[in-house]
């Protein structure tokens, strides 16, 4: 099938859980302090869900994506 195909991993996350995430898994002592961004300080409009949908990507069977903690733990493994 023709068209554009979005690709992600297979589950996703905040970028306060990706933070929190690494921080566990490299064994720091430290926390994420997880914001809305309703209340921050930007001045760009944020959109409400930027995630992508792979839906037409998984029907093509071409490749089953990893979940999002498998790819950082295989970066930060290799740094």
């Amino acid at each position: 099938s023709y068209g554009i195909y979005h690709f992600r991993s297979e589950n996703y996350c905040s970028w306060a859980e990706l933070g929190q995430f690494i921080i566990t898994y490299l064994n720091r002592n430290s926390t994420v302090l997880a914001i809305e961004t309703r209340v921050s300080s930007r001045q760009a409009k944020r959109p409400k869900n930027s995630r992508l949908d792979i839906s037409k990507y998984l029907k093509s069977h071409l490749y089953q994506p990893r979940s999002w903690q498998d790819s950082v733990k295989e970066y930060l493994d290799t740094q």
